[in-house]
């Protein structure tokens, strides 16, 4: 990856370069690393069920105030729901409930809009909602973490 090459091969950027990362979540200090190079990260979110991105990290002004470090962590969530979905939530998967958007419970991503079917999609993976209704997804896909809910997966 860039952050890793040797400083000996880096070389100014003409301009700011905008770059857009998807599947796990980038670490924080990849991101912070790739703006000192010049690069401006962007994450997304979404599934081949939903055609393309659920959710973009919309950077807040507010963000530009913030140490760099602070930026990156922020710039590694998940975002907001994209435009092209009617609505994306994190919920309990068993009640089918919004979770508390406190950073701290845990939840399935659940999409839907009219490219994804008649209801919710629930997506395997689990997240936070921030206070700021920022999704933060977590590692591991969410028949690691069953237990939670008492489920049980299947596979055909």
């Amino acid at each position: 990856m860039i952050v890793n090459s040797p400083v000996s091969d880096w070389r100014p950027l003409p301009r700011k370069v905008e770059i857009t990362t998807g599947g796990s979540p980038p670490m924080p200090q990849i991101v912070f690393r790739m703006e000192e190079l010049g690069f401006g990260v962007n994450q997304l979110y979404g599934l081949t069920e939903t055609y393309g991105p659920g959710t973009y990290c919309s950077w807040k002004p507010e963000w530009d105030s913030l140490p760099s470090i602070e930026r990156s962590k922020l710039k590694a969530r998940q975002g907001v729901q994209h435009l092209g979905l009617e609505e994306v939530d994190i919920k309990d998967p068993v009640t089918m409930e919004s979770v508390t958007p406190d950073g701290n419970t845990v939840g399935e991503i659940m999409l839907r809009g009219n490219t994804v079917m008649s209801g919710w999609l629930g997506s395997g993976d689990l997240a936070v909602k921030h206070p700021d209704n920022y999704i933060d997804r977590s590692e591991g896909p969410l028949e690691r973490y069953n237990h939670i809910w008492g489920r049980e997966h299947k596979y055909s």
